[in-house]
């Protein structure tokens, strides 16, 4: 839960500007939910490659989390990579939530290639 939060908040607290940031896996919602909470933040992204976390999360942690998320949070259910990738919108800050590299989808993250297209998003 520490590493979490700490990657949440440091994503914000280390930006300049927090306006427009993505969070790559949902997971409990941790990284998302305190990232979501800087007063500062306009607009999240959480790129989810499992459809059914976002349910089980909002089923689950979803009261908690539910207020802070009404407005500024949106979820694409896609692979994490592809949605870097294809996606137009520019982010201030991009952060995860902790990866295993063995796990369905991680491994792209993981490349050089991702990193610097990171860079460039």
């Amino acid at each position: 839960m520490r590493l979490q939060r700490m990657l949440g908040h440091a994503t914000t607290l280390l930006s300049e500007h927090p306006d427009n940031i993505v969070v790559i896996g949902c997971g409990a919602g941790v990284t998302a939910g305190a990232v979501s909470i800087d007063p500062r933040l306009k607009h999240e992204t959480i790129a989810e490659i499992e459809r059914l976390v976002p349910w089980t999360v909002d089923k689950y942690f979803g009261p908690e989390l539910q207020r802070r998320r009404k407005q500024k949070v949106e979820v694409h259910i896609d692979d994490a990579r592809h949605f870097v990738l294809t996606t137009r919108q520019k982010f201030d800050a991009l952060t995860s939530d902790p990866l295993d590299p063995w796990v369905k989808g991680a491994a792209a993250l993981y490349t050089k290639e991702f990193s610097r297209r990171s860079r460039s998003t």
